[in-house]
């Protein structure tokens, strides 16, 4: 597990605020006994551990720990408690109506074309896939790009209670150039998908007016897109979609860093890394997918390095990679493990590099009904095929996540004074890792919301 300088945000310090007040009324004392720690920093389990929660937060922890009668009494003994999962990249209001969709980009018409249809969906079918969030483990999810501004008014109903969910940290829409991804992949150019996913431009005065007006209407970071598509080195096609211009970008970040705003990148190649990563982002989203197997640009830059000198935090997102490798047809196998073969390398040669590495699904909606936790087995288990050990990738979704500038700095571990999100297992996540995605018990700010005992 790796540790990075962390810079507090004024986000963070406004979501510590929001987060105090709405654990204040939280006054029954929890006390679990008796439990096998994990604690989300990488540290060797601790046996027979008492942890004390009051007013949403870690107050004690310890072995026979002396505790104030009154509150409830949790004996867990043979159990497991480890931090809640912090899914660093989701898109929690996607939905995909289909259970097979076109791909590489599903139908338009397997998706909402409307604020009506999106009204819909958050009245009638948002709150079981928030509640099967927290079934599965995860307390807070990062939204990577959503439709706007419907996550903002989610993320204000979660906070307030009127919505039972994850903690929902929400970026702006995806700013793209005219053409681009999502505007040109997702909503293969279908206007109301479009308008509300993504910003297209190719002016940087517009842009940065465009990023005042997220920020003042709640965006907690702006994401760009910089990604032309070409999947020839994973035997795909090059769909040649236009990126953001460079001085486009660096208006865009230049604004969001005067509105105090993070900045998460996407991008594919070594060469769109490098350009970013220079260009001064917070974050990378999606590990490059290598068109070369030592990470280097052609003028000699290692990616790794350059990565890890920038203090970049990378998500994982693999689960794509390792979900194709299940029963591929013939043609396709040779391909897909190569695929495979050269993204799990990637994530580990930054790792060894120091960089700091994040757990991220890419959750996408895609399916019906479709189930977060499913998500988290399969990133989980692309990690451990990946060459990771379990504890790494329990590190990675918790601890880790610490470093992620839109994530407050009181999450993802378990110690005195923390955010008291806690999951309760009854099997061991460090012989089976998917265990992470069967908690008995889910606490979320110290309020018991997953009672599966």
């Amino acid at each position: 597990i790796q540790a990075t300088a962390m810079k507090i945000t004024p986000l963070q310090c406004l979501w510590a605020l929001l987060l105090s007040i709405s654990v204040v009324t939280q006054a029954q004392t929890v006390v679990l006994t008796n439990a096998r720690l994990i604690d989300g920093t990488g540290a060797t389990p601790s046996d027979n551990i008492d942890i004390v929660i009051a007013d949403g937060r870690i107050k004690q922890l310890g072995e026979d720990l002396a505790f104030v009668d009154g509150g409830l009494v949790i004996d867990l003994a043979g159990k497991t408690v480890m931090p809640g999962i912090i899914d660093t990249h989701t898109h929690p209001t996607f939905e995909v109506l289909m259970a097979d969709p076109r791909m590489p980009f599903p139908d338009p018409a397997a998706m909402p074309s409307s604020d009506d249809e999106m009204r819909d969906f958050i009245a009638q079918r948002l709150p079981a896939r928030l509640e099967k969030f927290l079934a599965g483990g995860v307390t807070t999810v990062v939204s990577a790009g959503g439709y706007w501004p419907f996550e903002i008014g989610i993320r204000d109903d979660i906070a307030s209670g009127e919505l039972k969910g994850p903690r929902l940290l929400v970026a702006s829409p995806l700013f793209t150039a005219p053409g681009g991804h999502p505007a040109s992949g997702i909503c293969s150019g279908e206007k109301w998908c479009s308008e509300k996913l993504a910003f297209e431009t190719a002016d940087a005065d517009e842009a940065r007016e465009a990023v005042r007006r997220y920020a003042s209407d709640g965006a907690e970071a702006i994401k760009i897109v910089y990604d032309s598509f070409d999947k020839r080195s994973l035997g795909g096609p090059n769909l040649d979609f236009p990126r953001l211009d460079k001085e486009v970008m660096a208006a865009i970040i230049d604004e969001a860093n005067k509105t105090g705003l993070p900045v998460i990148a996407h991008s594919k190649t070594v060469a769109e890394t490098i350009d970013v990563a220079n260009a001064g982002v917070d974050v990378l989203v999606h590990t490059a997918l290598m068109e070369n197997e030592s990470f280097t640009s052609g003028d000699g830059v290692y990616l790794p390095g350059l990565v890890k000198d920038k203090a970049l935090p990378m998500t994982t997102t693999l689960r794509g990679f390792y979900e194709a490798l299940q029963n591929p047809p013939d043609e396709a196998r040779a391909q897909r493990q190569r695929n495979f073969d050269l993204v799990g390398p990637t994530l580990r040669a930054h790792a060894d590099a120091g960089v700091l590495i994040m757990f991220g699904t890419d959750f996408d909606g895609l399916g019906l009904d479709p189930d977060p936790a499913t998500a988290v087995r399969s990133e989980a288990r692309a990690m451990v095929a990946a060459g990771f050990s379990e504890m790494e990738v329990i590190g990675m979704a918790t601890g880790n996540t610490s470093g992620h500038p839109m994530v407050p700095a009181d999450l993802g571990t378990i110690s005195a004074g923390h955010i008291a999100d806690l999951l309760v297992l009854g099997e061991d996540p460090l012989q089976d890792i998917t265990a992470v995605t069967r908690p008995v018990l889910v606490l979320k700010a110290g309020q018991i919301v997953i009672d599966k005992r």
